[in-house]
């Protein structure tokens, strides 16, 4: 790990994955888990730790340097279940965030809960933190990979299959691609850069674009991050269906559909993001995702926690995830003040119109949709 796989060979190679996992507390190995099979599954690097970055924004403080400036807003509790917008520093909700488990901890040590007091233990240990700096970078290698395929003469459809994170990866991933573009010296190369990129969230418009482009095309299904797998295999399937419909095969549409994600977990890299499992037809997606997340398990089959609390971020917290862990720990443990991450205000929230809610992300969808949406 630590080195991205050149894209353009589109031929199926050997990952080998090496997710080393710790001795928490209570003194018991967690089991390392390693994988070497044959797989459609990318990834670059592992994901940080909420208390690698904790540790190193305290450190910044003690020399009087800003770590994690960046402001967040989050939904606080306040009096009777009433709820009320706060904010504070990514820094400040990391700290507050490690704070909190390791309060959970020792109230539930001290109450003889060992078993939630383990469980605790290992998500503080394990939990992976996709903060601004670390969606930046993700978004940044995404783009570079899409503009690389672009560079080749592909038509690179961005599809977004909904209008909540997906909406809002597609959108950062446009904007990076096309800055890059922008710093392209020649007139003639920025012209047809702007030609081979698009956007859309309709998969009928894709599938008619494909085919006139005799199906020399990328379609890349953005999402933040791949936890379940249930929203983002609907998205696939509408874009599959309409290409499937226009002549070509399930094989010919899995080579010209990929997922682009920010993060998943180790399952994924084991068992593939699949199309119809235990079918005759079932077949592995093409995924690219820039971090993995750590999986932790009673054994195999049996997850700790839910299988999305692999994974927060200062965008999202997670809700199927490590919210639902939150607040699990807020009904057991009243007293304690609940951490800023357990529920991030996303920052892609839409309208009943589906306008973002936050105007200057508006305004980069109209100015970006003017030159890239898909007509």
């Amino acid at each position: 790990m630590g080195h991205l796989v050149n894209l353009s060979d589109s031929t199926i190679f050997r990952l080998r994955v090496i997710l080393s996992k710790s001795i928490h507390k209570m003194g018991k190995l967690v089991e390392e888990y390693q994988i070497q099979t044959e797989s459609l599954i990318q990834t670059v690097k592992e994901g940080p730790k909420l208390t690698d970055i904790a540790e190193r924004v305290k450190q910044g403080r003690i020399r009087g340097i800003e770590e994690r400036g960046n402001i967040i807003s989050f939904d606080k509790v306040v009096y009777q279940g009433a709820r009320e917008a706060g904010r504070c520093t990514e820094g400040q909700a990391v700290i507050e965030t490690v704070q909190y488990i390791e309060r959970v901890i020792d109230e539930a040590r001290k109450i003889g809960d060992y078993d939630t007091a383990r469980r605790a233990t290992l998500l503080l240990e394990n939990l992976v933190f996709i903060g601004e700096k670390e969606l930046q970078e993700a978004i940044s290698a995404i783009a570079s990979r899409l503009l690389e395929r672009a560079k080749e003469g592909k038509t690179v459809v961005i599809f977004f299959g909904g209008l909540r994170s997906e909406r809002y990866i597609a959108l950062r991933v446009l904007e990076q691609i096309d800055k890059m573009i922008t710093e392209i010296s020649e007139d003639e190369d920025r012209e047809r850069l702007h030609q081979n990129i698009r956007i859309s969230g309709n998969s009928e418009k894709v599938a008619k674009l494909a085919e006139r482009k005799n199906w020399n095309c990328l379609v890349a299904v953005c999402d933040d991050f791949i936890l379940s797998g249930t929203r983002i295999k609907g998205f696939l399937w509408s874009v599959l269906n309409r290409l499937i419909e226009r002549g070509v095969t399930l094989d010919q549409a899995l080579e010209i559909v990929e997922v682009e994600v920010i993060a998943t977990h180790g399952s994924f890299i084991q068992k593939g993001l699949k199309t119809e499992e235990g079918t005759p037809t079932e077949r592995n997606f093409k995924v690219f995702s820039y971090y993995v997340a750590p999986e932790y398990c009673y054994d195999e089959t049996h997850w700790v926690f839910y299988p999305g609390a692999s994974v927060t971020g200062s965008h999202c917290s997670v809700d199927y995830g490590f919210e639902a862990i939150i607040d699990m720990w807020r009904k057991e443990f009243p007293g304690l003040k609940l951490p800023p991450l357990y529920r991030i205000i996303r920052r892609y929230q839409s309208d009943m119109d589906g306008r973002f809610t936050d105007p200057k992300l508006q305004q980069k969808w109209e100015t970006l949709s003017a030159a890239y949406l898909l007509r």
